[in-house]
């Protein structure tokens, strides 16, 4: 492996043959590919070569080439003349411009551009910047030893070097800056005006426009700039003023964000607010390197880019990254939309802790009507096909869910899907506090509350729904047999329904955490049809263009709106759950792959129901054993729904794990000094003394 002094050498053997008409290096072309070849050689050299300590070891050899570079002057000199000329003979403007910031193509164009480009990437011209970049850097990981290596090393390798104090080069940058700002204002004002764009916010094709009005002080700028060489800056005045268009034009951005119940979302939007978003930081930061700052400022603000330009190369080809940007914002939209509705799923005094046991008996009883239906469905399989009994399994239950969605009762395993982006939600309030006192007191107060109470919520919920199903189910079963003389399933049918609920002795925990993802995905449904009734306008639309308004009085057709816009959500989250469950199993025969669910409130149907048609022959045992499994599936049920549905809440909100875990260690303290709080409507458990005090606090803080 090449050490440092080997470089060194092969660098001062390059310059003093480099002129030289003899030399192989003499042609232009051939001088330019060594120069990025030596370049290529020095950061194999800093690399490292191990996956543990990455920067210790990079800072470690930063460090050796700045020592070195400082013994030296002319290994110095020379490296710093290696990166001036290949900078002046390569062009910066996509690095400027592009690198970094979405394509045009679109969402799903760019995602199938960069699977293909893993395969067989695209050729990059030469003499531009960003084909040096990728040649240099070309590990895909280089970015993290980049960026794990102190901004202070790289600044001191800068001021060793003295780079970019020449005055040629930073006069060609200078150039080329101007250049940027226009293209990166172009495609800003461009966006600004999609179609999409301007249905939002109407007043972005006026003529006081902040993106119009950007656009003209930049060119205009740029034109005094040039015409002005000596003082490409002078006007500072109108360098403020336009940063002042910026921020507007980040304002208006923001109004997207802040009426987004009102102007919806779609993943055409969330794609041209990207685009928008980094034009406009990209355009900041070159205002900023343009506006005369001191010599260390602004090598901190080119280590800054040179990072983010790295990183952007090593994963211009990411699909996860390109997924993770723009679902991550769309997922915070959805999740927005169920937020609101999950309010309605905790119980914050006694009298709607009892109203929510009473809606989950009802949804109770519903789901053992639903138990007898699907049991009476399962004699047709053998000589029905696997599909034809998909669709009767998810119309059953579809229209079950549906009616106790219409009958305001609750499913209780829908829930943790509902509330887990409002618990988010009360997390990023949370990380807003700045004053630690004032952050854990509201840990204590606000959240604490908000989470004890959720849980309670949905322990009763659980609790009136299999306290439902059970007896109902149960009696069902005995009232069939005294109408058709006949058991509703066979005593066989009864004991495998009993050994399928047996936490060891089947794969219903499995089933149970399958059955976890689809309420999961059905919470995320029920947001994304709230947010396309609100982003297409569905009410108005209905109102103006429905042939309903001709067959209806407009009393009862002003109520069917109200209700389409307040519960398309749920009809279409409840109606995917039913597909969801009740296509898995006969799908799985289909594919091959004996899978099948498992939902808490069936399992404790269907024991009911074999219960009653064994007449007292089952073992205490087997009972015992079989009300654990419904415990278990009940548990997974929930935590697979809801430790799901909390990672895509905290994603759409950038929120680590890491945050939660003093919340976690907060509810365990409350669970030991109160733990009955946790079930039941009793007071929350009060960890700090001084709660009342800090509770003022709290709402002084939320008001603002």
């Amino acid at each position: 492996m090449q050490t440092f002094q080997d470089f060194f050498i092969s660098l001062e053997d390059f310059y003093k043959n480099v002129d030289n008409p003899n030399s192989a290096f003499y042609e232009k072309k051939i001088a330019q590919q060594k120069r990025i070849n030596l370049l290529k050689d020095l950061v194999s050299i800093i690399r490292p070569r191990s996956f543990t300590k990455i920067r210790e070891i990079a800072e470690q050899k930063i460090q050796e080439l700045t020592k070195y570079l400082n013994n030296n002057l002319s290994a110095s000199q020379n490296l710093k003349k290696l990166i001036e000329e290949i900078c002046l003979q390569n062009n910066p403007l996509l690095v400027l411009t592009e690198v970094g910031i979405m394509g045009s193509k679109g969402f799903w164009a760019e995602a199938y551009d960069r699977l293909s480009y893993k395969i067989l990437p695209p050729l990059h011209r030469d003499s531009e910047l960003r084909t040096v970049i990728n040649e240099v850097f070309y590990f895909k990981s280089d970015y993290n030893w980049i960026n794990s290596v102190s901004n202070e090393l790289w600044i001191e390798l800068a001021q060793t070097l003295q780079l970019f104090d020449n005055p040629e080069v930073q006069q060609y940058f200078l150039n080329e800056m101007l250049n940027a700002i226009v293209v990166l204002a172009q495609k800003a004002t461009s966006l600004a005006l999609e179609p999409e764009i301007i249905e939002k916010l109407p007043d972005m094709d006026d003529l006081n426009s902040p993106f119009l009005s950007m656009l003209i002080a930049i060119t205009k700028f740029v034109e005094k700039s040039r015409s002005n060489p000596d003082c490409p800056t002078c006007n500072k005045e109108e360098l403020e003023a336009i940063l002042v268009l910026l921020q507007q034009c980040e304002d208006s951005i923001e109004r997207l964000h802040k009426y987004r119940e009102r102007y919806g979302i779609s993943l055409r939007i969330t794609y041209l607010i990207q685009r928008l978003t980094q034009n406009i930081e990209r355009l900041k930061k070159i205002l900023n390197f343009i506006n005369p700052h001191s010599a260390e400022t602004n090598l901190q603000n080119i280590v800054f880019f040179f990072k983010e330009i790295v990183t952007a190369e090593n994963q211009k080809y990411s699909l996860r990254k390109h997924f993770s940007d723009n679902l991550g914002f769309l997922a915070y939209k959805i999740v927005e939309q169920t937020a609101q509705k999950g309010e309605h799923y905790i119980a914050n005094d006694k009298k709607e802790y009892y109203n929510l046991f009473k809606k989950a008996l009802g949804g109770g009883v519903i789901v053992a009507f639903l138990v007898l239906i699907k049991a009476k469905i399962s004699y047709l399989e053998p000589d029905t096909a696997p599909l034809l009994m998909a669709i009767f399994y998810s119309l059953t239950y579809s229209l079950g869910f549906i009616l106790i969605h219409i009958c305001h009762f609750t499913l209780a395993t829908k829930q943790p899907a509902m509330t887990a982006s409002t618990i988010a939600n009360l997390l990023d309030e949370w990380r807003k506090f700045k004053n630690p006192k004032s952050k854990e007191r509201v840990l204590h107060i606000q959240l604490l509350g908000t989470l004890i109470k959720m849980i309670r919520s949905q322990f009763i919920s659980l609790t009136g729904n299999v306290l439902a199903v059970i007896p109902v189910a149960y009696l069902l079963t005995m009232g069939y047999f005294w109408l058709f003389e006949s058991e509703i399933i066979s005593f066989q049918k009864a004991e495998k329904t009993v050994q399928s609920l047996s936490p060891w002795q089947s794969f219903s925990l499995l089933y149970a955490g399958i059955a976890g993802i689809f309420l999961m995905t059905a919470g995320l449904i029920a947001g994304f049809y709230d947010n396309q009734v609100v982003f297409g306008n569905i009410p108005e639309r209905i109102k103006r263009y429905s042939f309903l308004r001709k067959i209806l009085p407009q009393t009862i057709m002003d109520k069917f709106i109200k209700y389409i816009e307040k519960n398309t959500g749920a009809l279409a989250s409840n109606f995917f759950l039913g597909i969801f469950l009740g296509s898995t199993s006969s799908v799985g025969k289909i594919i091959g792959l004996g899978i099948d669910i498992r939902h808490v409130t069936f399992a404790g149907g269907s024991f009911a129901m074999s219960l009653e048609v064994q007449h007292g022959q089952m073992p205490l045992s087997v009972i015992l054993e079989t009300l654990l499994g419904v415990f278990l599936i009940g548990f997974v049920n929930v935590a697979v729904s809801f430790g799901l549905s909390v990672t895509v809440a905290l994603k759409s909100r950038n929120i680590t794990f890491l945050e939660t875990g003093k919340i976690i260690g907060v509810l365990l303290k409350a669970f030991f000094k109160k733990p009955l709080a946790f079930f039941f409507p009793l007071q929350v458990p009060t960890l700090l003394p001084e709660e009342k005090e800090y509770t003022k606090i709290y709402e002084k803080n939320k008001a603002l």
